[in-house]
């Protein structure tokens, strides 16, 4: 039995089954892969402060919200979209994607979750939370 979800890429032919999913919340499901990700300083700030473990584990301390939001764009190709919601007290689409890195504390790799809100009409996807 898996208990996490396992990495694997999006393959050529194959991006339609990520708009079909994002169709699920949102009248406009369009490929990822045009879109820009979007971490607010304010955000990364809060997140090595109250996710500190998580972050040092991942060795992520000096990470700049331009190279986070790089390192979140590639392992959006590179995995599965999953708990996809349209919270509609908020008007916030969103998904979660799991960031996969080599640990430094074992042999295990750290797995960070990621919550990104879908802003199709800005073609931008914005961090909401990582842990």
């Amino acid at each position: 039995m898996l208990t996490y979800k396992v990495e694997r890429p999006v393959f050529p032919g194959f991006e339609v089954d990520t708009e079909f999913a994002l169709n699920a919340i949102s009248l406009l499901p369009l490929p990822l892969d045009d879109f820009t990700v979007e971490v607010e300083e304010a955000k990364l700030a809060y997140v090595k402060t109250i996710k500190e473990g998580s972050v040092e584990r991942a060795g992520l301390e000096a990470i700049t919200s331009d190279e986070l939001g790089r390192l979140i764009k590639t392992k959006i190709s590179a995995s599965y979209i999953y708990s996809l919601v349209f919270l509609e007290e908020h008007n916030v689409a969103k998904f979660n994607i799991i960031i996969e890195l080599p640990s430094r504390a074992s042999q295990q790799p750290t797995r960070l979750l990621a919550a990104m809100e879908y802003k199709p009409e800005q073609k931008i996807l914005r961090l909401l939370t990582l842990f």
